[in-house]
């Protein structure tokens, strides 16, 4: 039996911080944590789409080894964090392995990789408490709690639980379904903000997030479609040369000008976008339902204990937003981080269009939460001498 799709399942965000939602992940789990090392500096020069994919590529290939079973993650922009049970260890080595393989022969991009197993956080007393965020249509998102999560990140960045050389899977098989092959989402308000919120041990991290998210809620309307960064209605196909050269080098592949390949995902995107504006059906597939559904079917809101959001904001509504923020952490509440941008990236897991079965990671362009958590590791650096 698989806990989390047992667990009862949340609908509501703001409820984010309900305990009966939470529960402890079973200790014979393991915690997988991903980060493309340098991140910042590949940002810098612009090569921030690729940090994304790298990013995103340990989910798809943690899902295309998983035989269809859920398992939770979080999509942190240049790397995710995700549980898998041991009785798939080795699969899942075999499939990170690829995309670190990939990351670095295509992208000249080093992704670490690390595993902790839950049994020796609950030894040393540190819980990984879970919830299952259900999302409109029936993907479904993980909800941390508890401090195992940033104890495991710490452990794999001290150097201790990587993932060393071993085989691998085919990279076709591992990254299946990874594309990017829509346009940056342009603010319609103003800016794209993405942030993220960490309590301090000073308080009830639980109370003083659900106030954030509520303050934040009655500033922007999280509901709205105003605030989501997805609008089907500004919603256009990305360039048809460079989306499918970054979905080739994904695949191993060399992004050859007249490849069989590319010219089978140029296809596609000409087929999808005919079948959109004539509002035609292939087969069963309505384009136009697909389109409709990704703003359900996006992370653009989630909680890893940390409260991250990717959202569309005012000018005005971010200068209030960062004025509660600083009012708070002077009273030694929160640290946060905020990076402003003109659009945002999303970046599509997609094992078939049913529903359910796609889901679409949201980060801000320039950076976004990469950026972001400099300004939040930034604070607790600085409050750390009267910590």
């Amino acid at each position: 039996m698989n806990f989390f799709t047992e667990l009862k399942p949340l609908t509501n965000f703001l409820e984010f911080n309900h305990t009966e939602y939470y529960q402890q992940a079973p200790s014979d789990w393991w915690i997988v944590i991903t980060d493309v090392q340098g991140s910042t500096k590949a940002i810098e020069q612009g090569r921030y789409k690729e940090v994304n994919m790298v990013g995103a590529s340990t989910i798809a290939a943690l899902s295309n080894v998983m035989d269809g079973e859920l398992f939770p993650f979080v999509f942190g922009g240049d790397g995710a964090t995700a549980l898998v049970p041991n009785a798939k260890k080795e699969i899942v080595e075999k499939a990170l392995r690829t995309s670190q393989s990939i990351a670095q022969e295509q992208f000249d991009l080093h992704l670490r990789i690390g595993l902790v197993s839950v049994k020796s956080l609950v030894e040393k007393g540190h819980e990984t408490l879970v919830c299952r965020y259900e999302l409109p249509g029936g993907p479904s998102l993980a909800f941390f709690k508890g401090e195992g999560l940033d104890v495991a990140e710490k452990i794999v960045k001290s150097g201790h639980g990587i993932l060393g050389p071993g085989p691998m899977i085919p990279s076709a098989e591992a990254l299946a379904g990874l594309s990017c092959r829509w346009s940056p989402l342009e603010s319609e308000r103003h800016e794209m903000l993405s942030l993220l919120v960490k309590a301090t041990p000073a308080g009830d991290s639980t109370e003083i997030l659900r106030q954030v998210a509520e303050k934040i809620h009655l500033l922007v309307d999280l509901n709205s479609p105003e605030s989501h960064p997805i609008k089907n209605e500004t919603l256009t196909g990305g360039s048809l040369m460079g989306s499918s050269s970054l979905e080739l080098k994904t695949q191993g592949l060399p992004p050859r000008w007249f490849s069989k390949e590319r010219r089978n995902i140029i296809f596609q995107m000409l087929a999808a976008r005919l079948l959109l504006w004539t509002g035609w059906k292939s087969k069963g597939f309505d384009m136009q339902a697909y389109q409709e559904s990704l703003p359900s079917h996006s992370d653009f809101r989630k909680y890893d204990a940390l409260l991250r959001m990717v959202i569309d904001i005012s000018a005005e509504m971010t200068i209030q937003l960062r004025q509660y923020l600083d009012e708070q952490k002077t009273k030694g509440l929160l640290f946060y981080g905020m990076h402003s941008s003109k659009a945002a990236l999303m970046t599509c897991f997609v094992k078939t269009t049913d529903p359910g079965k796609h889901i679409h990671f949201v980060d801000g362009s320039d950076g976004g939460y990469a950026i972001a958590a400099k300004e939040l590791k930034k604070q607790i650096q600085e409050a750390a001498p009267s910590a």
